[in-house]
């Protein structure tokens, strides 16, 4: 601090701008260099750390080759490859598959909709759950979308009559339980149809509360009972833990070691479930710190990846599949808007990839395509 004061006041005794540039830089360029290297000691010191904990867990080798080689739509949800279509657009596509597009393609949706979400009473409506944060608050918007061709807030869930889009909900942390928009629906939110068959339920759950996950879990496997399990249960969790470690003072260290308890809690129910229909986890991705700077420091982010090897290789012994593609599609297309979420090409090749694992088997027009 001294030697600080010491180089401001040798700046201002100089009238060149010369010599106060020859004075200016080294003390602007010492304190960033002493800086970048004491935080690249502590990033260093938190992976020794972090990598302590993956070794007690057996998890170092969890990867998207080792964790998902087996299951039905395995090429699918693997790391697939980029490429240039005939009109010059970046694309995506799995590796030994192909994808089938259900929109526009309003014929094969049809096929998808009359034998995969059959019915039109209560009971036989296909029931499809998303269960985390905001990322799959968009997903559950544009699945009912791409196989309604409707947009949710302009039908009346019941009546089907058109109504005036809602305001915008804020349901990320900090929001509680008690907060109007909770009481609302519009975080815990139940899209039906008036006429398609499908539920598609939001459990909001950002942070994944063990118990409140075990408790939506086990009523999930208690359907069972009624043959009315969910067609489709994806998950995720991990940046918002993050975020509210960093608020509260919580080392990396003791952020991740509660996250590797939260999905040692619940993974019983995911096995359970995951047995008897499909389950998706969805792996975190990093925040772009371009325009989300505030959400979660590099070294928070930097542990993103490390939460995704940690969820692939505790969930690897049962049967949940895990979506290394969605974030590989995120961060090829790299077209989020703020940050955090998908963009609209991301968002439309993930929610495709959804619809593919539910329709492809029964509506079978194409021999190539995944999950057949």
């Amino acid at each position: 601090m001294r030697w600080t004061k010491t180089c401001y006041g040798e700046v201002l005794r100089h009238s060149s701008w010369f010599a106060i540039l020859k004075i200016a830089l080294p003390c602007c360029l010492l304190p960033t260099v002493v800086f970048i290297v004491l935080e690249r000691k502590r990033v260093a010191q938190t992976s020794k750390d972090i990598a302590a904990i993956l070794t007690m867990i057996s998890c170092r080798n969890a990867d998207a080759d080792t964790v998902i080689a087996t299951g039905s739509c395995s090429r699918l949800l693997g790391m697939g490859e980029e490429y240039v279509d005939g009109e010059g657009a970046r694309q995506w596509r799995p590796r030994g598959c192909s994808v089938q597009t259900y929109w526009p393609n309003l014929s094969l949706m049809s096929r998808c909709i009359s034998e995969v979400f059959p019915g039109s009473k209560e009971k036989s409506r296909s029931l499809i759950v998303f269960m985390g944060d905001s990322r799959l608050r968009q997903l559950q918007e544009k699945l009912y979308w791409l196989i309604t061709g409707t947009d949710f807030h302009t039908h009346d869930a019941v009546q089907g009559s058109p109504v005036a889009q809602p305001e915008p909900v804020m349901c990320d942390p900090p929001a509680q339980p008690h907060e109007d928009n909770w009481k609302r629906g519009q975080c815990n939110l139940t899209m039906i149809h008036p006429t398609v068959p499908i539920t598609i339920k939001r459990v909001w759950d950002p942070m994944l509360d063990a118990s409140l996950a075990q408790n939506h879990l086990n009523r999930l496997i208690n359907r069972v009972t009624t043959k009315t399990l969910p067609k489709l249960l994806v998950l995720n969790s991990g940046a918002w833990l993050l975020k509210h470690c960093y608020d509260s003072g919580i080392s990396l260290e003791a952020c991740t070691k509660t996250y590797t308890k939260i999905i040692l809690d619940i993974r019983p129910a995911l096995k359970r479930l995951s047995a008897l229909t499909t389950v998706i986890w969805m792996p975190q991705t990093a925040v772009d710190r371009r325009f989300a700077t505030l959400f979660l420091t590099a070294s928070q982010n930097g542990a993103i990846p490390v939460f995704n090897q940690i969820a692939a290789c505790l969930l690897a012994e049962t049967s949940v599949l895990f979506w290394w593609s969605s974030q590989q599609v995120y961060e090829y297309f790299a077209d989020s808007h703020d940050g955090l979420h998908q963009g609209a090409k991301t968002l439309f090749t993930n929610a495709q990839m959804l619809i593919n694992v539910m329709c492809n088997a029964a509506v079978g027009s194409n021999s190539s395509a995944c999950c057949v």
